[in-house]
């Protein structure tokens, strides 16, 4: 994402706010805009499967 600092911040804020999981990877500064490097972490669907399969309790 590339944009103004305050931009990338309310981005974040909402990203959070909505219970994701980011994992950072680069944020840098170029041309005067924040460039911002992010990936969302998720629990793999398989995980999720194997869990049941095993008699866990899965929340949705």
């Amino acid at each position: 994402v590339r944009a103004s600092h305050e931009t990338i911040e309310a981005l974040l804020e909402h990203l959070l706010d909505q219970g994701l999981t980011l994992e950072i990877e680069a944020d840098r500064r170029e041309d005067g805009d924040r460039v911002l490097t992010f990936r969302k972490r998720v629990q793999s669907s398989n995980d999720k499967i194997r869990n049941y399969l095993e008699g866990h309790v899965v929340q949705e």
